[in-house]
């Protein structure tokens, strides 16, 4: 479950997305999770069957900030390995949770991977993203509409 904190949402990491994300794996209990944080590089958490470890690394997390550009390709990619190496045919599954902003670039040809990466390994993936008209602040929007349509495929 890739996940990337936002200097900029605080506010919507702490009121939307952690909320979200414990109701969504206090309904997992026995599917093994893995936390992964990512900006440019990612941290992959261990994976856990139990939910409130799960919670204990999310905790981890509070009060920390993003630093520099982030690429959600990244988290995507290193979710969708790990799903590949560590889940069962079938029930493999990466849940991403992002704003689709900080983007450090539109590479065509990554996205083509990823996606192909991920219909190989039998691999779905789903992206929650919080409501928006505009792109979120300091994000340039033909960047964040590519991303967003690139995600939602």
């Amino acid at each position: 479950m890739p996940f990337r904190p936002s200097t900029k949402g605080a506010g919507l990491i702490r009121l939307v997305a952690r909320p979200t994300i414990v109701d969504y794996v206090g309904g997992a209990a026995g599917d093994e999770l893995a936390l992964i944080l990512f900006s440019q590089e990612a941290k992959v958490y261990p994976v856990h069957t139990n939910p409130a470890d799960f919670v204990t690394d999310l905790n981890e997390l509070r009060g920390r900030n993003a630093r520099g550009a982030t690429s959600v390709t990244v988290g995507v990619g290193a979710a969708i390995d790990l799903a590949i190496k560590e889940g069962e045919p079938g029930l493999r599954e990466v849940v991403i949770f992002t704003d689709a902003g900080d983007e450090a670039g539109y590479d065509e040809a990554m996205w083509e991977r990823l996606l192909n990466k991920a219909r190989d390994g039998g691999v779905r993936v789903s992206v929650i993203l919080p409501v928006a008209d505009a792109p979120p602040r300091d994000t340039k929007r033909d960047v964040w509409v590519s991303t967003l349509a690139k995600l939602e495929e």
